[in-house]
């Protein structure tokens, strides 16, 4: 992993598309990757953001027939 690349909450926020505060939460929840530094800093890794959103991709034309 390079650290220099690590995105912080708000560029993370942008690239997921959702509010920094939905991150926190995640992170918190273990729901997303991230990197803790220190007690209250996080990070966030850009490729494990994308394999994040891949997973999290659903195919809306296997998910209409539910």
């Amino acid at each position: 992993m390079d650290y220099r690349k690590l995105l912080d909450v708000d560029q993370a926020a942008d690239l997921v598309g959702v509010h920094p505060v939905t991150l926190y939460r995640w992170a918190r929840q273990r729901k997303i990757p991230c990197v803790r530094i220190g007690a209250r800093v996080i990070r966030f890794d850009p490729r494990s953001l994308e394999k994040f959103i891949d997973r999290s991709t659903i195919n809306v034309s296997e998910s209409a027939g539910r």
